[in-house]
């Protein structure tokens, strides 16, 4: 589910576009509209009642961040026949509230903000409404809102999803807990979403992910999926990209030689692929990757900068 707006100030760095997201999350508003605007009248319990005070709808309030790219409508209540006039940034839009009091203004799709740094959120816009009646006037300022990407999300459910993607976290966890990196596992479940929900199809949604594998002679060509743009070994620090380290040497390779046995293995990058060896091993049959608890010293990704999965090409 999503929401257009959440009144959170702790929810201000889901906000898409710039760094956060590695590019505006585009919504789909045409597709979703009109079922995102009437699960926000129902989230809003309807309009404040009418009075002689100008008031908002529930959902308006400071530090809010409001869903990117879809008509986003305002709403609340005035004296009857007040003159209403709504702006937000660029924007201005009036309307003339009813007989009971009611009005509603709709204000064009917006663009995400965007991130400087992903330790500073936008500083956003506010929002004001006035109301004039009876000569008087009477104006209201929502402070800080910001546009984004808002999802309602819930843990430990037992509805199954059949979109499903994987986020690879191998090169920035923790051996004694979760990742404590969420930026980048964040950047990485939001390509399956941009990959298969908002038809960024160049997007490169995952890390390698094991695909087959060949014997040639005393080496195993592996292949895999999402590599397409080729392999490369890499260094992660912190937030940043990870910086290409050619010719390092790949750990935790180990080849299965005929006898059954395990012997640590070289790996080559050819291309998209990966060839393993070992200069013990003259009839391989198998091959594992970082097949352990916390493979530290990880280095192997796609050139799209995202770690490969761990995998046995025999499946134990």
């Amino acid at each position: 589910m999503i929401l257009p707006i959440v009144n959170a100030a702790d929810l201000s760095r889901l906000v898409g576009g710039g760094r956060h997201l590695g590019g505006s999350v585009r919504h789909h508003a045409e597709r979703y509209s009109s079922r995102l605007l009437g699960f926000w009248a129902m989230a809003a319990a309807g309009f404040p009642a009418a009075g002689s005070a100008l008031e908002l709808g529930l959902p308006f309030a400071d530090n809010a961040v409001f869903q990117q790219q879809i008509h986003m409508p305002v709403w609340g209540a005035s004296p009857p026949g007040a003159k209403i006039t709504v702006t937000f940034g660029a924007q201005t839009k009036t309307a003339t509230a009813s007989q009971d009091g009611k009005w509603r203004v709709t204000l064009d799709p917006l663009p995400a903000d965007k991130l400087a740094s992903v330790n500073e959120a936008p500083a956003g816009n506010d929002l004001t409404v006035s109301a004039g009646a009876a000569g008087a006037m009477e104006t209201k300022t929502v402070k800080k809102i910001l546009i984004g990407e808002v999802w309602l999300c819930s843990g430990q459910s037992n509805i199954a999803i059949p979109n499903t993607g994987m986020s690879v976290a191998i090169d920035i966890g923790d051996p004694r807990e979760h990742p404590p990196n969420k930026y980048d596992t964040g950047i990485r479940l939001a390509r399956w979403a941009l990959h298969r929900d908002y038809a960024k199809k160049d997007l490169v949604p995952s890390g390698p992910l094991y695909k087959s594998c060949k014997i040639e002679g005393d080496k195993i060509r592996v292949s895999f999926d999402y590599a397409q743009n080729g392999l490369m070994c890499a260094r992660k620090d912190g937030l940043a990209p990870p910086v290409p380290t050619p010719g390092a040497a790949i750990p935790w390779l180990s080849i299965q030689a005929k006898d059954g046995t395990w012997h640590w293995a070289e790996g080559v990058i050819d291309g998209t692929d990966l060839l393993v060896s070992c200069k013990d091993v003259t009839e391989p049959v198998a091959v594992r990757y970082a097949y352990t608890n916390f493979p530290a010293g990880f280095n192997l990704y796609n050139k799209d900068g995202l770690p490969a999965s761990p995998f046995s090409t025999c499946g134990f």
